[in-house]
């Protein structure tokens, strides 16, 4: 999850209408790399995935790119990462 857009509290967490409606700013389907999502259930499904969410862990990245007039100017982007694993059947 892109740390500009999202609290870290959201990591690993379902997708709700409710988080929608309070980041009203970002793209419902993540489009604009916000956060990316996994589905867990559905008609496809003989059962829904069970998973447990891990580690979390936020992690910032450098690049130096060039800007429209040819000169060179460093982003800076922290994206927040979560570990899952999924759940035994037992």
């Amino acid at each position: 999850m892109d740390a500009k857009y999202i609290e870290e509290e959201y990591v690993g967490s379902y997708l709700t209408k409710g988080f929608l409606s309070k980041h009203t700013s970002i793209d419902a389907c993540g489009e604009n790399g916000e956060y990316h999502s996994l589905v867990v259930s559905g008609p496809i499904f003989a059962k829904p995935l069970q998973l447990i969410c891990g580690d979390t862990y936020e992690q910032e990245f450098v690049f130096n790119v060039r800007d429209e007039k040819g000169g060179q100017k460093i982003i800076r982007d922290t994206i927040y990462f979560a570990d899952f694993e999924l759940k035994s059947n037992n």
